[in-house]
């Protein structure tokens, strides 16, 4: 009886924390490249700040020069070039455990 009461009290006394999205503040490296981005958010409850910063992964071409970066994203990455525009997405296959193919979407003016 004694554990029942204690479940239930620790039950009722956790609460989901909510938040709220404020904003988000793109990350750019020393050349001026688009490396990643910070998301920012307030906690409902007492206003406390979160940030959430993701950070893409370099991609480069059979030369080694630098084309673009990764972003990863549930299911793939989105591939974004320096400049941040987005240029396509990697999906991942899980049924044969590697990338399956790659999109590019086309530049629009």
């Amino acid at each position: 009886m004694t554990a029942i009461l204690a479940a239930g009290l620790v039950a009722a006394c956790a609460q989901t924390v909510e938040y709220q999205y404020v904003g988000t503040e793109i990350l750019r490296n020393s050349d001026g490249h688009v490396v990643g981005h910070k998301e920012l958010m307030v906690d409902a409850r007492d206003g406390a700040e979160v940030e959430q910063v993701t950070h893409y992964s370099p991609r480069y071409n059979a030369k080694g020069d630098l084309i673009g970066y990764e972003e990863p994203v549930p299911g793939g990455a989105l591939i974004r070039g320096v400049d941040g525009k987005r240029l396509g997405v990697r999906y991942r296959d899980l049924r044969s455990r590697g990338s399956l193919s790659i999109t590019v979407e086309p530049n629009l003016p």
